[in-house]
């Protein structure tokens, strides 16, 4: 948190909000909790799918028309995928490779690749909250890649692709060119 120092009197001033220090915080809440549940549920759905831009906010939209609380938890209960205790309630993204059961950690791994070509290997205490983990590591390492990638390179200095397509395949069955 920032401070802001004038005369005798130093005032804290809340910083903006950052997806990325959200995503950090949400990441190690993960890796710290024993069980998934419906709060975890909630704060992956709103501390990441909605921050992200990955979901509507449908709770917002119904508070905006009017509704009262009571029924905006009671649809939003209805609404949020058990991402925390279910295998099946997977994020947007969320391209697991392969998982597995440390009985020397007592915990579960899972490893997902980001965009980037990244592996991300996360542990967690059960199945589902590694799985969630891992996809979430690995869209944080591809959102700070782009940031790095986009603070250092201009629009006019990205590097151009260029394909030859006449080019002769060097004799075998297939060749990939990129």
């Amino acid at each position: 948190m920032a401070e802001i120092t004038s005369d005798d009197t130093t005032e804290p001033v809340a910083e903006a909000p950052s997806l990325t220090a959200d995503l950090a915080a949400l990441i190690a809440e993960i890796e710290a909790a024993a069980t998934g549940g419906a709060v975890l549920d909630a704060r992956i759905h709103f501390g990441f799918r909605i921050a992200a831009r990955r979901a509507p906010d449908i709770a917002a939209l119904l508070i905006e028309e009017g509704i009262t609380w009571p029924t905006v938890e009671a649809v939003m209960d209805e609404q949020l995928p058990p991402y925390t205790t279910s295998l099946d309630a997977s994020l947007e993204g969320e391209l697991i490779t392969f998982v597995v059961r440390s009985a020397k950690r007592g915990r579960w791994g899972a490893m997902q690749k980001a965009r980037c070509g990244e592996e991300v290997l996360a542990w967690a205490a059960t199945e589902a909250l590694a799985r969630r983990l891992a996809a979430l590591r690995a869209f944080l390492v591809d959102m700070e890649r782009s940031a790095a990638v986009s603070d250092h390179t201009t629009p006019s200095t990205l590097p151009t692709r260029t394909v030859d397509v006449d080019t002769p395949s060097s004799g075998e069955d297939w060749e990939i060119t990129f």
